[in-house]
C-alpha cells in the first residue's frame, strides 16, 4: 500500500493572457509557485467564476497515475467542511485512491489558481486553508506505519515542516519506505536545514531542475535513489555515484505542464515497486506524464 501525505487543493487553470491584472507577477514567478496576499489571491479566484475545477495538490496527482496504473494507495490530508471537500473527496474515491481526510471546521478547502501560457508552462497561486493547519490528531497513525511506502510532498515543509519529520522518522522505524517530492525551489531553498534532517530516511527523492538546483544538486553521500526531471531534456537518474540520462518521448499538441511531474512520480513508483527496474519504471513514468501535457486536466 503506497499512503501519501500532501496539501488537498481544488485547481482551477486558466490561460494567461497579457491583459491578466496579475500578469508581471505571475511573469516574475515563471514556472513555479508564488505567494500572494490573502486580497489578492481572493481577487484572482474570483477570475475563475465559470470555469471548471480538479481536484488535486502534488501528492494527490502523483497517486491518481499510481492508482490509473493499477495501485493500491490511500491519501492523508486535510479539508474544509464544505462542498469542495466534499468534491476532493468523491475526485479521490473516484479515482481508485482511498480518501483519509481530517476536516476544518473553521477554514475552507485549500485551492489554487493555475495560470498556463501559450506554450501550457504552468505558474501556481494557492492558498492551503485548511489542509495547511494539520496536527497530529489529524494523522492517520494507523495507516502510516502500516504502509508499504510513504510518498510526502515538499510543499508539507511550509507550515508542516515538523509534522512532516515526526511522521517521516516513525514510519522509517516502523519499516516503511520513504518518497519524497521536492516540489518547489523556494521552499527547498528555504527548509533547507528541515531537508538536511528528513533526506536520511529517504529512499526515492524526485525533482526538477530548479528544485536540485536549490538543493545544491544530487546528494552524492547519501544511498539515496534520485530522479531530475527536466522537461523535454529527459530525465537523469543518480544512484550509487552513477548518473544515467533517460530521454523524454516526444509530446505533441502539449495543452499543459500541470501535474506532469506528480504524475511521473506516480508513474514510476508502480512501475519500480514492482520490478526494481529503473529503465522500465522511467519509460511508465513519462508515458504518464506525457498524458498529463496532452489533457487540460491536472491528472490521469
Amino acid at each position: 500500500m503506497m499512503v501519501g501525505l500532501g496539501n488537498a487543493l481544488v485547481d482551477y487553470a486558466l490561460p494567461l493572457k497579457a491583459d491578466n491584472p496579475f500578469f508581471a507577477q505571475i511573469q516574475e514567478n515563471k514556472g513555479g509557485f508564488f505567494h500572494t496576499s490573502q486580497d489578492d489571491f481572493l481577487n484572482m479566484l474570483a477570475l475563475t467564476e465559470g470555469t471548471k475545477f480538479s481536484c488535486g495538490g502534488s501528492t494527490a496527482n502523483a497517486l491518481k497515475a499510481y492508482a490509473h496504473c493499477g495501485g493500491e494507495c490511500a491519501f492523508i490530508g486535510k479539508v474544509g467542511d464544505d462542498a469542495r471537500g466534499e468534491a476532493f473527496a468523491l475526485s479521490l474515491s473516484e479515482r481508485g485512491v482511498r480518501p483519509c481526510l481530517a476536516q476544518n471546521p473553521d477554514l475552507p478547502t485549500g485551492c489554487s489558481v493555475v495560470w498556463v501560457d501559450e506554450n501550457g508552462e504552468k505558474t501556481i497561486a494557492a492558498k492551503r486553508l485548511a489542509g495547511g493547519h494539520i496536527q497530529n490528531a489529524d494523522i492517520d497513525w494507523v495507516q502510516v506505519i502500516s504502509a508499504g511506502w510513504l510518498l510526502a510532498e515538499g510543499y508539507w515543509l511550509d507550515g508542516n515542516n515538523a509534522l512532516l519529520r515526526r511522521i517521516v522518522q516513525l514510519a522509517y522505524v516502523a519499516g516503511v519506505k520513504i518518497a519524497l517530492s521536492l516540489s518547489d525551489e523556494k521552499i527547498v531553498s528555504e527548509r533547507t536545514k528541515t531537508l538536511a534532517m528528513i533526506l536520511p530516511y529517504v529512499s526515492i527523492l524526485f525533482g526538477n531542475e530548479a528544485e536540485f538546483k536549490a538543493l545544491g544538486g544530487f546528494v552524492r553521500h547519501r544511498k539515496m535513489l534520485q530522479l531530475k526531471t527536466r522537461g523535454a531534456n529527459g530525465v537523469d537518474v543518480y544512484l550509487n555515484g552513477r548518473i544515467v540520462h533517460y530521454d523524454a518521448p516526444s509530446v505533441q499538441n502539449v495543452v499543459s505542464t500541470t501535474g506532469a511531474g506528480d504524475a511521473f512520480a506516480g508513474g514510476f513508483l508502480f512501475g519500480y515497486l514492482r520490478t526494481f527496474n529503473i529503465s522500465k519504471s522511467v519509460a511508465l513514468g513519462q508515458n504518464c506524464a506525457a498524458s498529463v501535457l496532452q489533457s487540460s486536466k491536472s491528472h490521469l
